[in-house]
């Protein structure tokens, strides 16, 4: 029986007033402990920064949260533990899609757009603006990176986040999903009422994204297509990928 979580922020900005959502309506006498991402250089990556919350984590259980993820449901942390007291379950999210990859994917020459997600399933505030409100749980293909939260036994038979192959920037959440239906887990979305601000990981605004990326030599366009190549070109064993 999985018994520990610990949230990873990876973030370059403020997220105590998300946190105190986290700790408030989680189960009895619990305090989320949080491990933040490092916040410059290179290491001021998305990708990075989940590398650097597994490496220093020793939970069974991280809770990779943006910071401008607001729960507002009490029991939140124990409706995640019991998804994942079945051995089969590899990665739950909050919101994600019943399909990645489009029916042509393969079939025709590659178009990023095949590598799109459908089926948005969650109980965000606004969830009938990205597709269907779900209060229950149930399988889905992959994940909204916005709340992942991942067994680090399959980021440890895996090898950890794969920071030296693919662009620091997009697609984490289409790598773990996909990893995790290579390796025979399935993918689950909760219905946790929550409120997703969508104000990407700058945090509080103190960090320069844009001018970071001229230094990493990639534009977050390029980082954004180059990371797709590379998802198309690794699972090909695994997409596309439909739950009913």
């Amino acid at each position: 029986m999985t018994s520990s979580i610990e949230i990873i922020v990876p973030s370059t900005g403020n997220h105590k007033e998300a946190m105190q959502t986290w700790n408030e309506h989680a189960g009895p006498d619990y305090e989320c402990p949080t491990v933040l991402g490092c916040i410059e250089g290179p290491g001021a990556g998305f990708l990075a920064k989940l590398q650097k919350g597994y490496e220093e984590s020793s939970a069974d259980l991280l809770a990779y949260f943006h910071s401008d993820l607001f729960i507002s449901e009490e029991g939140w942390d124990q409706r995640v533990l019991k998804e994942f007291d079945d051995p089969t379950v590899g990665v739950v999210g909050f919101g994600g899609g019943k399909r990645l990859g489009s029916p042509d994917i393969y079939k025709l020459p590659y178009k990023l757009q095949q590598l799109a997600r459908f089926d948005f399933v969650s109980n965000l505030t606004d969830a009938p603006q990205h597709g269907r409100r779900n209060r229950n749980e149930e399988d889905i293909a992959v994940v909204d990176s916005f709340a992942l939260i991942i067994r680090r036994s399959l980021l440890a038979k895996v090898g950890g986040w794969p920071v030296a192959t693919y662009p620091p920037m997009h697609c984490s959440d289409l790598w773990a999903c996909l990893m995790a239906r290579r390796h025979g887990y399935r993918v689950r979305v909760v219905g946790i009422s929550c409120t997703h601000k969508s104000g990407g990981v700058k945090g509080n605004g103190t960090f320069d994204c844009s001018a970071w990326q001229r230094e990493m030599g990639m534009t977050d366009q390029e980082m954004h297509t180059r990371s797709h190549r590379l998802i198309y070109d690794e699972f090909r064993d695994v997409l596309p990928v439909v739950v009913a």
